[in-house]
């Protein structure tokens, strides 16, 4: 992908609740102090993102840039992404959960993300961490963004140890085998 640099990962698509403007203001503030970080988007609408950060949008432009658009990758391309960035971060607005956030626990990456409730049981559920933020901020999302950058490789570590731990405690035979047990139950008491 030629980034040549340290990078944040947004594996995204382009509908507005994905909230991808202020994740752009946020990122133009995280800027001013790490100067040579980039923002990668990826899936599906992300590819026409590339370009220069500005205070409230993208400058289009083939070379300066410091946002890139790969548009849709595979999923060992994603995995590669996730373990190489410096963190995933997802700021969806609603959302019934964080799809993203649950690649980068298993993959082993640090996660920011919105406290909207569907995320925070995450938190909870799972046993996983990440660094939260008000999504409708962008303000917050960029204090986040500089807090979770300037962790000690000690404490990233320990989030991801900590992640990956305990989201392998769940597979998709786990949830089908719970769905199976939680209808049999109900159709029981019918």
């Amino acid at each position: 992908f030629k980034i040549d640099s340290k990078f944040i990962l947004c594996p995204t698509v382009d509908k507005p609740h994905k909230n991808i403007f202020n994740i752009l203001r946020a990122f133009y503030l995280v800027k001013k102090k790490y100067s040579k970080l980039k923002l990668v988007f990826c899936g599906a609408g992300t590819s026409i993102m590339n370009g220069k950060s500005l205070p409230n949008s993208i400058e289009i432009s083939k070379n300066k840039k410091d946002i890139l658009g790969l548009g849709f990758v595979t999923e060992e391309e994603l995995n590669y992404l996730i373990k190489k960035s410096e963190f995933t971060i997802n700021a969806s607005i609603y959302d019934a959960g964080n799809g993203s956030g649950l690649d980068a626990w298993r993959v082993g990456s640090p996660v920011v993300m919105s406290n909207i409730p569907a995320f925070m049981e995450h938190l909870n559920f799972l046993k996983v961490k990440a660094v939260t933020f008000d999504p409708n901020n962008y303000f917050d999302i960029s204090k986040k963004m500089i807090h979770t950058l300037k962790l000690s490789k000690r404490k990233k570590n320990q989030m991801i140890f900590t992640s990956k731990k305990n989201i392998d405690n769940y597979s998709w035979k786990n949830v089908v085998n719970n769905y199976y047990n939680l209808i049999k139950k109900l159709r029981k008491n019918e």
